[in-house]
C-alpha cells in the first residue's frame, strides 16, 4: 500500500529510490552517494538478511546505519583516493519485516545496547482476518497529488525553521516528562531499545507537520498538538511492540491512565467490601497484569489512597482505604 502511494506521488522517484539490498557498509554508502537525488528507501522484506550482514566479522554496516540515523557523513576509504566514496545530505528510510523467531536468532543483546535497536520504530503486526483474494485496489491518485503539491524538500545548504506551537509545546513537555519517569522504571533491555524514544517521536511529529496542508514550503514548520499526539501514538505502539517481544510488562504511565486506574481501584475496593472480601495483591495483579509491574501496581494503589492494612509479613497482603470512597 505504501509503495502504491509513493508511486502516485512521484513514480520516477519511487522506481529509483526503492532499493532492496545493502549487504555491506560500502554498499550502503554507494546507495546514499547519488548526487542527483540521495533519498533512499531501503525496503527489506527479509530483515534477517540485513541482520546477518551486520553480524559478519568485520562488517561496518551496523555502524554506518547508526551514523545514517544521525545524518552524519559516511564514507568508505580506499588506498586509491579516487576510488573512495562518501555520502552526505542524504535521506534514508529502512523498512523491514521479520518474524519474532528470526529476530531472537539474529538480533543479539549487543544490538539492543549499541544503539541499533533504538533507531528503529517497532510494530508488532498480527493478521486480524483471512482474505483469500483481493477484490479492490486502492486509488491514491488524489491524495498523491495533494502530497506532491506540498513539495518543499530543502535544497543543499538551505535550512528550514521548525518549532512547536504553544499547545504543541505543552503536549510535548508533558509527554517528555512522563515517559522519562517511566523509562527510569522499566527493564534495562527494554529501556535500551527505547533510548531514542523522544527523538523518534520528534521526527515523526515533524513529518506530520510537513504533510499538514496548512503548511507551505518557505514558512516556519510548526508542530501543533495534533501532530505531537499522532507521533506519540506511533512511538508508544513501538514501545509496546518491543515490550511484547522482550516479554516485559506493558507499563503505561500517563495522567489519563493513572486517573482511569484510580477509578478502577476504588470501584473494585467498593465491590469487594460490599461482598465482605479483602482487596489482596492477587486481586490487584489480576487487574493490571498486562499493564504494570509490581512496583507500578503499588504506586497506583498509593496514588488511589490505598494503604496496606495487613500485618507486616502476613499473607495475603491486604489493601484498604482510610478515606471515604
Amino acid at each position: 500500500m505504501v509503495e502504491l502511494l509513493a508511486k502516485s506521488i512521484d513514480p520516477k522517484w519511487q522506481e529509483s529510490a526503492y532499493q532492496f539490498s545493502a549487504a555491506s557498509g560500502e554498499a550502503l554508502v554507494r546507495l546514499l552517494s547519488n548526487k542527483d537525488d540521495a533519498r533512499v528507501v531501503l525496503q527489506v522484506p527479509e530483515m534477517s538478511i540485513l541482520f546477518n550482514s551486520m553480524n559478519r566479522d568485520g562488517s561496518t554496516l551496523s555502524g554506518y546505519l547508526r551514523h545514517a540515523y544521525d545524518g552524519k557523513i559516511i564514507q568508505h576509504n580506499k588506498v586509491k583516493v579516487a576510488d573512495s566514496i562518501f555520502a552526505k545530505n542524504y535521506h534514508l528510510s529502512v523498512v523491514g519485516q521479520i518474524t519474532p523467531q528470526e529476530l531472537v536468532q539474529f538480533m543479539g543483546a549487543q544490538e539492543f545496547y549499541n544503539g541499533t535497536a533504538n533507531r528503529f520504530i517497532w510494530n508488532l503486526v498480527q493478521r486480524s482476518k483471512s482474505l483469500p483474494r483481493q477484490s479492490k485496489r486502492p486509488n491514491f491518485t488524489e491524495i498523491g497529488m495533494r502530497i506532491a503539491m506540498q513539495g518543499g524538500i530543502p535544497v543543499e545548504g538551505e535550512s528550514m525553521q521548525a518549532d512547536f506551537t504553544d499547545a504543541g509545546g505543552k503536549v510535548w513537555d508533558e509527554f517528555y516528562e512522563e515517559t522519562k519517569r517511566l523509562h527510569d522504571r522499566i527493564d534495562p533491555k527494554l529501556a535500551a531499545s527505547q533510548q531514542r524514544f523522544h527523538a523518534n517521536a520528534l521526527r515523526t511529529a515533524l513529518v506530520y507537520a510537513q504533510l499538514d496542508e496548512s503548511w507551505a514550503p518557505g514558512q516556519p514548520l510548526l508542530m501543533e498538538a495534533k501532530h505531537v499526539r499522532a507521533a506519540v501514538a506511533i512511538v508508544e505502539r513501538s514501545r509496546e511492540s518491543a515490550a511484547w517481544f522482550l516479554k516485559q510488562p506493558l507499563v503505561k504511565l500517563t495522567k489519563a491512565s493513572d486517573f482511569e486506574a484510580t477509578k478502577r481501584i476504588i470501584g473494585m475496593n467498593n465491590r469487594l467490601k460490599k461482598d465482605g472480601l479483602p482487596f489482596t495483591n492477587s486481586v490487584l495483579k489480576s487487574m493490571f497484569k498486562n499493564t504494570a509491574d509490581a512496583d507500578e501496581r503499588s504506586r497506583l494503589m498509593t496514588d488511589a489512597g490505598m494503604v496496606i492494612t495487613s500485618q507486616p509479613g502476613a499473607k495475603p497482603v491486604v489493601w484498604d482505604t482510610l478515606r471515604a470512597a
